[in-house]
């Protein structure tokens, strides 16, 4: 699970979603999780501090969310791994 936060922090780094997150399918979180990483991209390289905050704040709640969906057996955490890596999000 550890592997999975630092994996996803990574991406937000790295990577691209929409407006509208859906966690509840590991395609959906990884929607988000990549469209994060591009919007923490951006705001990294114009230097904006509080949309890099925002963002931040945004993954935790995604990172709340997947854990939830993960406890309730919806997907594993190697669901989402495999999501990520079919929507080409570096990490």
């Amino acid at each position: 699970m550890r592997y999975l936060i630092f994996s996803a922090s990574l991406v937000y780094l790295l990577a691209s979603c929409g407006a509208s997150c859906d966690t509840s399918t590991p395609e959906g979180a990884a929607d988000c999780a990549c469209g994060y990483g591009d919007e923490y991209k951006a705001a990294f390289d114009s230097k904006d501090e509080a949309k890099m905050k925002e963002i931040d704040t945004k993954m935790q709640t995604w990172e709340n969310e997947v854990e939830k969906h993960m406890e309730a057996g919806d997907y594993t955490e190697n669901e989402v791994e495999a999501a990520l890596m079919s929507k080409n999000c570096n990490m």
